[in-house]
């Protein structure tokens, strides 16, 4: 399977099942609370947080620490739920 195939096949609920577990519990997640409000919202969530985890690293990187593998793995996480509610979103008009 391609990434892209990947990304094409991944569900809105398949990516619940990852991330902080402080997230998982009874009720509505924040994520499902920002998509509820319009893919603006949800949209604004995913750039920024991938933005301020990007910008952290760099400045990391420009004291000569390593990039956070765990930050990279949030950043992914986060625009792939941008990915897939445009994606829904696109079907769904």
């Amino acid at each position: 399977m391609t990434l892209y195939e990947f990304l094409d096949n991944i569900s809105w609920a398949d990516l619940k099942q990852n991330g902080s577990d402080h997230y998982k519990g009874e009720g509505v997640e924040q994520v499902d609370l920002y998509r509820s409000i319009g893919q603006r919202t949800l949209a604004t969530w995913a750039l920024t947080g991938a933005q301020r985890r990007a910008s952290r690293n760099l400045k990391a990187l420009e004291n000569g620490d390593n990039v956070s593998l765990v930050d990279v793995r949030k950043v992914i996480h986060e625009l792939m739920f941008l990915y897939v509610e445009l994606r829904d979103g696109r079907d769904r008009a």
